[in-house]
């Protein structure tokens, strides 16, 4: 079969007659638009990819100026564009618009066709050049607070307590973790020594507190990472009558938010069991029996900040270990002591720019 259609191909290429003139006039039209086809359409993706990569870099040019707005964005994607594009691929329309305080820049074709040559020939006189592309910059604020001056737990307690600092982001609280990240052990009133370093929270988080606390078992390492969790009850009567031979674990989580500007504990149901105190100094961080200012004694209703821990001053935090009303307490506050200096925070920023179209 080969061999009879090269006998066909040389039959025809000899051929002089006036039908075959007449065959290859209409048909040779079609055939250089088809076959010139695809030399307009590989024009066409290498502008569209020149642009597209031009648009990249011009849109992340954009939002790399976002303090300078909208328009400076714009004026940076504008300016990107002028310095990476030819007159030939200038002159394709397009559209650059800033938005959010020039930290979205979006740069993309407005109906920008261009001219074919081989494929008019067969009636498509133009082809589609599409090219898009988006930048975002993203702002992230981390905060970072320095150790605690003081974190004394009381070692005469019958009770195992171990105190943790972390991150609280309340806009998160029905997440799986209830918005709380980077849990740190800090101290308990067993001696151990903790290395750490100090969580760093990100914007809208709050620097938080939580006390892991094992009845009646400062002394019985053993039940430290064992012991079931216990149920609280309030006014628990079978606890007011054998409050000693009780070890299950409790937690209790601050999960504090800043209400203008005070740190303050959102305690679930609402447990008493943190006082806050702020100081104008280290020394008044003290209990009134050695001339501070902190409060002291039994059975009483804990004090609660009424300010900001602004620069200068301490904070004092003062945990009882077993919250009034349910079951046996001293209610003195005085379990855990913790005073943490207000201006030892910094705020470190970070910015992200990133294409995502």
């Amino acid at each position: 079969m080969l061999r009879r259609l090269k006998q066909r191909m040389a039959s025809f290429g000899r051929d002089r007659s006036g039908a075959v003139a007449i065959i290859f006039g209409i048909t040779i039209v079609p055939v250089m638009g088809l076959t010139g086809g695809a030399v307009d359409f590989n024009q066409a993706s290498r502008d569209m990819a020149r642009l597209q990569s031009a648009f990249d870099a011009a849109a992340l040019a954009g939002v790399r100026q976002s303090a300078l707005g909208d328009a400076g964005a714009r004026l940076a994607a504008q300016n990107s564009l002028n310095a990476n594009l030819s007159a030939r691929l200038r002159a394709y329309p397009y559209t650059i618009t800033a938005s959010n305080n020039g930290t979205n820049v979006r740069i993309a074709t407005n109906g920008a066709t261009m001219d074919t040559t081989f494929m008019a020939l067969i009636g498509m006189r133009t082809l589609n050049i599409v090219a898009k592309s988006t930048a975002i910059s993203s702002t992230y604020y981390t905060v970072t607070s320095a150790k605690p001056v003081i974190a004394q737990l009381d070692i005469e307690a019958g009770d195992y307590n171990r105190m943790y600092v972390y991150c609280f982001d309340n806009n998160r609280r029905n997440q799986a973790d209830r918005g709380r990240s980077q849990m740190t052990a800090i101290a308990d009133n067993a001696g151990t020594t903790y290395s750490f370093n100090m969580p760093v929270c990100k914007e809208k988080e709050t620097m938080s507190y939580r006390l892991y606390n094992v009845r009646n078992a400062r002394t019985k390492p053993w039940l430290w990472e064992t012991a079931l969790p216990g149920t609280l009850i309030k006014n628990n009567s079978a606890d007011w009558a054998d409050p000693w031979s009780n070890n299950a674990s409790y937690n209790y989580y601050s999960d504090t938010e800043n209400v203008s500007g005070v740190p303050t504990p959102r305690f679930e149901n609402n447990v008493p069991i943190l006082e806050t105190v702020i100081c104008d100094s280290l020394a008044q961080c003290k209990p009134t029996s050695q001339g501070g200012i902190l409060p002291s004694g039994a059975n009483r209703t804990p004090q609660q900040a009424q300010q900001a821990c602004s620069p200068g001053k301490f904070m004092y935090f003062g945990w009882e270990d077993r919250p009034t009303g349910y079951g046996w307490t001293d209610s003195d506050y005085d379990d855990i002591r913790v005073v943490v200096e207000c201006p030892k925070t910094s705020t470190t920023t970070t910015t992200t720019v990133r294409l995502i179209e």
